[in-house]
């Protein structure tokens, strides 16, 4: 439904704590706030490869399971 709602042009903002659920919506645009500020912003694609606060970094880290797709965390790819 999600999806569909986004094709036919609308808007959607997600809140989440799971790097799994924005994963899911490549197209967008990820906003890691910290503390209520801004702290990192782009592409989702680009923020989950190679985020550059070290705030969206253990966000990451801190859901090593979320993420099959990235291989092993620990860096034992």
């Amino acid at each position: 439904l999600l999806k569909r709602l986004l094709r036919d042009g609308r808007s959607l903002l997600v809140v989440t704590h799971d790097p799994i659920v924005a994963e899911a919506f490549p197209e967008g645009t990820i906003v890691v706030l910290h503390d209520g500020v801004v702290v990192e912003t782009g592409p989702t694609v680009q923020i989950l490869a190679a985020p550059t606060h070290h705030y969206t970094k253990a966000w990451i880290e801190a859901h090593p399971a979320s993420w099959p797709s990235h291989g092993d965390r620990d860096g034992a790819s």
